[in-house]
This record gives structure tokens, C-alpha cells and sequence, in this order.
């Protein structure tokens, strides 16, 4: 199951840690195997040292709790690839996260695992959210 979805909607940048917020606590093995994309203010995460690791040929493991920590320094993920899997090294991805240029967000499950796939449920969402109370024509139109 895969689904791609804006990574603006209503002129707000939808980040990386809304998407993982979306995909739900868990115990899976995350692995950052691409990233291109600008820190937080403030945040002690080295942009330009994490793209050439990852340049190099490396990839970085993550804990759930690891992950989260990471989204919350990352301002905004340009280009990068997220993969999950079941611990303990299990060789089968089972939800992969691709940010594409800053506009899209493609998330794609493993069909047999269930909660991969209802995380992709949730964020498809995205994609489908009510039009702003602003935009909506009134009750009676």
C-alpha cells in the first residue's frame, strides 16, 4: 500500500515529526538512509555532517524514541528516505517514508503488516482534510 500526499496543505508545511506522529508509537528498527534537509534553530543537529554520512554510503538507526528526538531538531526534510523494520534486523522493509522536493510526502507498507498499513491510512488523511472554515461555502448554499 502506498500513498503520496502534499507536504503543504493550507500554507503550512507538514514536517516530519507530523507524519511520524501519524504513523504512531512503536518498536520497529528505523533506519535514515537519505536526508537533505535544514535544522531547527538552535538545534544541535549537524546538517552537513548527517548529508555527507549518509553521501558516504551510511545510514543511521533509530530507536522510536531516537527518531522522535530527531524529527524535533529537523525544521524541514527537503529530500530523504525513512525505512522501518521489525526488530531484530528483519531484512523486509515494512513502512518506508520518502520526502520528495519539499512538496510530497510518499509513504508506502508492507500489505501484511497491519499497523504499517494503518499508518499509511492515517496519513492519507492528509490529503483529504476538511476545507478551512474560511473556504467552506455556508450552510443553506
Amino acid at each position: 500500500m502506498k500513498v503520496t500526499v502534499p507536504a503543504w496543505i493550507h500554507g503550512h508545511y507538514v514536517g516530519l515529526r507530523q507524519i511520524l506522529d501519524l504513523v504512531g508509537s512503536n518498536t520497529w528498527a528505523w533506519r535514515l538512509e537519505d536526508f537533505h534537509g535544514m535544522s531547527r534553530s538552535g538545534s544541535a543537529l549537524d546538517v552537513l555532517d548527517l548529508e555527507e554520512r549518509l553521501t558516504r554510503g551510511a545510514s543511521v538507526d533509530f530507536n522510536w524514541q531516537q527518531l522522535l528526538r530527531f524529527a524535533d531538531q529537523v525544521h524541514q526534510m527537503i529530500d530523504g528516505r525513512l525505512v522501518a523494520r521489525t526488530p531484530p534486523g528483519n531484512a523486509e522493509d515494512i513502512l518506508v517514508i520518502e520526502a520528495l522536493d519539499s512538496s510530497l510526502w510518499t509513504v508506502a507498507a508492507r500489505q501484511n503488516v497491519e499497523p504499517a498499513v494503518a499508518a499509511v491510512q492515517r496519513i492519507a488523511g492528509l490529503s483529504v482534510r476538511t476545507t478551512p472554515q474560511s473556504e467552506r461555502p455556508s450552510p443553506g448554499v
